[in-house]
């Protein structure tokens, strides 16, 4: 007869138990698993002599990444948990149960550093962060209330008016491997699909610089095919490009729409109060083309690809400066006329009716 477990090894098998319940991972696309599988595999070779792991938090600086190690981990820790219990099912060789307790044990303790359900946790702080969101510090002081307004808007007024040099500076600093695309994205405001479709960049005869850049939203009537954007090249993400664009007109294209957002992400890591994308950049061009184009609704629409005026609503608003702290908006056309939507009221209540 197989003898009594003792009081550590029952609340041992309690704690995986309730670990194992307590989680529950959705299906994920088959393209997904195969890179959470490739990534779990990078962290297993990292496994060192006394069969522990480094923590997640030593194996990246970057936030999207370390996103994406934690998921992938505690998907697979959440797997090797299940199968070390099943492991301990009867029957069991009594000289195999102490391989298999320990088993438990290992996968246990990730399983409590890295559980499933705090896996995409936006509350839980990251490596690289320098201060606790307002969020957090609302719910650390016992002040909750629904999550923070993901508003552009307000964020866009929240930021300091020369955040886009900031940004830039960091990008350069780094050397990022996406430079010119940032440098676009900066310098137009233009969505990220746009630039990975590909903007051709040229200088004029003046110095300035001109994108081309191509239409996305584009139907019948609605959106620009093709707008021409341009940009005093004094100083920053355009003096960059007009460099580049010295001896003829570049096409520049850039990553898919998720990649060059996450890089904008990680290059302002949590310098304000929330992550930062590449539509908080769109966003900030348009408030500096209302500034440049004072007063020209049709010159705004055209400048951000639209083809009618009501979609700038959409948009944040900035007080007029004295000149623009990012790359200065000088013009923009586009082959649609922008349609404009001008509310009317009657002259008096019977206006109708007569």
């Amino acid at each position: 007869m197989r003898p009594a477990l003792s009081t550590e090894t029952q609340d041992l098998l309690r704690r995986a138990v309730h670990a194992m319940r307590a989680a529950s991972p959705g299906d994920v696309a088959p393209s997904t698993a195969r890179e959470y599988r490739r990534v779990a595999d990078r962290i297993l070779a990292r496994r060192q002599a006394d069969g522990s792991f480094p923590p997640l938090e030593q194996l990246t600086n970057s936030r999207a990444y370390y996103a994406q190690l934690r998921s992938a981990w505690s998907r697979h820790v959440h797997g090797e948990l299940v199968e070390a219990i099943l492991a301990l099912r009867p029957p069991v060789p009594d000289a195999d149960v102490r391989d298999r307790l320990t088993r438990v044990r290992l996968w246990l303790a990730q399983a409590e550093a890295y559980p499933i359900s705090r896996a995409s946790d936006p509350l839980a702080e990251r490596p690289g962060d320098r201060a606790p969101s307002r969020l957090t510090q609302r719910l650390e002081a016992g002040r909750t209330r629904a999550a923070e307004s993901r508003s552009k808007r307000r964020f866009l007024a929240s930021l300091p008016h020369n955040w886009l040099n900031v940004l830039w500076d960091a990008a350069v600093a780094a050397n990022h491997r996406h430079l010119d695309a940032i440098a676009v994205l900066i310098c137009t405001g233009a969505r990220p699909v746009e630039v990975g479709a590909g903007v051709l960049v040229e200088r004029d005869g003046e110095g300035e610089l001109v994108f081309s850049i191509p239409g996305a939203k584009v139907g019948e009537i609605e959106g620009q095919p093709w707008r021409r954007l341009r940009v005093a090249a004094e100083q920053g993400a355009a003096a960059h490009l007009s460099r580049l664009a010295a001896g003829g007109p570049v096409l520049v294209t850039g990553p898919a729409p998720a990649t060059l957002s996450a890089a904008i992400a990680d290059l302002a890591g949590w310098r304000w109060s929330r992550r930062v994308s590449a539509y908080d950049i769109r966003h900030q061009r348009a408030a500096d083309a209302r500034n440049a184009f004072p007063g020209d609704v049709e010159a705004c629409a055209r400048w951000l690809g639209h083809a009618a005026d009501t979609t700038l609503r959409y948009y944040g608003r900035l007080p007029r400066r004295a000149g623009c702290a990012g790359p200065v908006p000088l013009g923009a056309e586009a082959p649609r006329p922008v349609r404009r939507h001008v509310a009317t009221k009657p002259l008096c209540p019977d206006f109708e009716a007569a």
